[in-house]
């Protein structure tokens, strides 16, 4: 059960419209880069101030310098959002490198049964990397940790691997944020270490609004193992309720009633903050 992302993309390389096709395999040339994930609107682009905001740290981190470039690559990006062809809502992948911004705008489902149904997830044999090797918080295009927890044979079998830090806790998925609820109180790890996700922070802020309890603390898979609920986030699927993780179902209910409950504060809060976008006429 995977997502489904459209081959037909548009593809823009420093604001201009490209040809999708002799650029995308230039684009394994490429020198070091850091990218952002995001999700477009009718009215413009999510968080799109804080996704770029974490583009800059990660560049930093990787020792890519973009001074002077903060306005050229975010207008960049708002070119590719307005000139795309495709139907909103969209998904933006920005790359920057030293000497060029490269944009792909394309259209990302997941079938509806992720949603209703819930996900199955393993634990990867591969831990997620430390953060004093190649740090986890900043997005470049260092993949081997997500590609080793890719090959192993587990994963095929599911919707997506979770990686053990070095003491055996959870701490995130290859691609999302992980979240577990017990007792009504949600659980997520804590960012140093792991990627701190834009839609993990707004889930957290949709939880106080609802007056459930945040714990951002160190889990194990023992714990997720006896959750009362878990769900994956990120800036793609939003949130995803989790069914089982290493064949262990999660909860009596997917999605349990504190999923469904965040879920619809999310949707809610998403069109209020979408409402007040200002950014496409920039």
């Amino acid at each position: 059960m995977q997502k489904t992302l459209s081959s037909d993309i548009d593809l823009f390389i420093n604001g201009k419209r490209s040809s999708a096709y002799l650029p995308l395999e230039a684009l394994a040339d490429m020198q070091p880069h850091a990218f952002e994930s995001m999700a477009g609107f009718e009215a413009g682009i999510f968080r799109f101030s804080e996704h770029l905001r974490r583009l800059f740290a990660s560049a930093r981190t990787a020792g890519i310098s973009l001074a002077g470039r903060e306005e050229k690559i975010r207008q960049d990006v708002l070119k590719a959002f307005c000139g795309t062809r495709h139907a909103k809502p969209v998904f933006l992948r920005l790359m920057v490198e030293r000497n060029r911004s490269v944009v792909w705008v394309a259209r990302r489902t997941y079938p509806r049964e992720v949603y209703t149904k819930g996900v199955d997830i393993v634990t990867s044999p591969v831990p997620r990397n430390l953060s004093q090797a190649i740090p986890p918080e900043a997005k470049t295009n260092q993949f081997l940790n997500g590609i080793l927890a890719l090959l192993d044979p587990a994963a095929e079998r599911a919707f997506e691997t979770i990686h053990l830090g070095s003491a055996g806790s959870i701490r995130e998925a290859r691609v999302w944020n992980v979240f577990m609820i017990k007792k009504h109180v949600l659980m997520t790890p804590e960012t140093a270490g792991i990627l701190d996700g834009v839609t993990r922070r707004f889930v957290v802020e949709c939880a106080l609004k609802e007056k459930i309890r945040v714990l951002e603390t160190a889990f194990t898979r023992h714990d997720i193992w006896n959750a009362d609920e878990a769900f994956l986030t990120n800036t793609s699927g939003g949130i995803v309720p989790i069914r089982s993780v290493d064949g262990r179902r999660i909860g009596e209910k997917v999605p349990g009633i504190l999923t469904q409950k965040l879920t619809k504060r999310f949707k809610k809060e998403l069109d209020l903050e979408l409402s007040h976008i200002h950014h496409v006429k920039s």
